[in-house]
């Protein structure tokens, strides 16, 4: 892969951003269209940005109501790749032909992101399971990209210091470095499923998938199958009492892994979580974790 290549797209499309950004502020455009052509480059630029485009969709406190609601379409309607390389990758991750494996395997994906996709399956054994499938070749285009975003990284300061500087640019983006390589790992992913699991054992109001190690490498990640109601559907569905209940156990639960144990989600958003009912929550995607000392747990508890 050309590196200057990636560099100079990746310039286009951050001057191409810039520019659109900067026209919402003018009210007689016709707006209507940006933020969606926004989100058309960042699909075309491929993992790394869409990665990046995931997160500000999380953010309303710095971007638009129109960039927010068009971000969100990468929580997890990001095209999927051919079934081809699924199955190239299962062949040679888990050195077995795919229908020796898995009994049963879905052709279509349930969910695609930005790393990886999903596709539900049935293990020998009659387990019904999820696998998570990485990307072709997404380890080399990661780190080409952030090699790229890591070079861009003096123009940004350019078209904005203040807000470049007020934000630490620099440092979020060594962050976002870290995070991103360590998500590509999905052996490293299966671990921080058992932690979780082994965190809030004997909690029924979360749940984390159980993860199959004898199939799981990585690059492909298999687990128990869960399922439940995306935010939206829980919203329109739920009665509001048990509407209440869920909002409890939310805070508690993200109360116990900051503050308790030191060791939380750092990437939810709605496309990695499902609500029952019941009022249990499962939490999906646990790539990426951050850890709190005792001291920084402590500064919660002053607050």
């Amino acid at each position: 892969m050309n590196t200057g290549w990636t560099i100079l797209k990746t310039a286009a499309v951050e001057y191409f951003a810039f520019r659109k950004f900067s026209r919402l502020s003018e009210p007689e455009q016709d707006n209507s269209s940006i933020p969606a052509d926004f989100v058309k480059s960042i699909l075309q630029l491929g993992p790394t940005f869409i990665k990046l485009g995931q997160i500000f969709s999380t953010r309303p406190d710095m971007l638009p109501p129109q960039y927010i609601t068009a971000l969100s379409r990468l929580q997890e309607s990001v095209p999927p790749f051919d079934f081809h390389e699924v199955e190239k990758t299962i062949n040679v991750e888990l050195k077995r032909p795919l229908r020796d494996v898995y009994a049963q395997f879905d052709v279509s994906p349930i969910a695609s992101a930005s790393l990886a996709q999903v596709h539900f399956a049935v293990l020998p054994t009659g387990e019904e399971v999820a696998v998570k499938i990485q990307r072709p070749n997404l380890s080399k285009i990661i780190e080409h990209d952030l090699d790229s975003l890591f070079h861009l990284l003096p123009w940004a300061r350019m078209l904005n210091r203040k807000l470049y500087d007020n934000l630490n640019l620099s440092a979020v983006f060594a962050e976002f470095r870290r995070y991103t390589l360590q998500e590509i790992n999905f052996e490293t992913e299966g671990k921080t499923y058992d932690h979780f699991r082994k965190n809030f054992e004997g909690d029924n109001t979360v749940l984390f998938p159980k993860v199959f190690w004898p199939y799981t490498t990585p690059r492909v990640l298999t687990m128990s199958r869960v399922g439940g109601l995306r935010l939206q559907e829980a919203a329109k569905s739920i009665p509001e009492a048990q509407k209440e209940t869920l909002n409890k156990n939310v805070i508690r639960i993200l109360i116990q892994m900051f503050v308790r144990d030191g060791f939380f989600h750092a990437d939810l958003h709605p496309g990695n979580l499902f609500f029952h009912e019941d009022g249990s929550i499962v939490l999906l995607d646990v790539g990426m974790v951050g850890e709190l000392t005792v001291e920084q747990r402590e500064r919660f508890l002053l607050y």
